[in-house]
């Protein structure tokens, strides 16, 4: 757990570990519907709330099979706190060193310099 392709954050009241693996891409097509995503997740866009926090939920799933979407929906956080760590864990996931700034899922214009997020790796 917790290896070269997964990134750490302090969120939901305790540190976690986002990566993707297949559970997390099974997962989030089947919330697909719930969230506005289509099945083939091509029309992800990070900017929608409900798309991001998919993509944290997803990323979180392989480390904790039991957290509900609705769970992480109530969480009390600022999104900007977690965008660029999902990001970063989905461009790992893809192969890629950093966030895939030009990876179709996330956009250049919606990422931010800082976002004040406390990493912990």
């Amino acid at each position: 757990m917790g290896g070269s392709m997964s990134v750490k954050l302090e969120i939901g009241g305790r540190e976690r570990v986002i990566r993707f693996t297949m559970r997390s891409y099974a997962g989030l097509q089947s919330e697909a519907k719930q969230i506005g995503l289509k099945p083939d997740l091509s029309n992800l866009d990070p900017s929608n709330m409900l798309h991001l926090t998919g993509l944290l939920w997803a990323g979180l799933l392989p480390d904790d099979h039991d957290l509900s979407f609705d769970e992480v929906l109530d969480w009390e956080t600022n999104p900007a706190m977690f965008a660029e760590q999902v990001a970063e864990a989905f461009g790992k996931s893809l192969g890629e060193s950093k966030a895939p700034v030009e990876h179709p899922a996330i956009k250049p214009k919606q990422r931010r310099a800082s976002t004040g997020a406390r990493r912990t790796n």
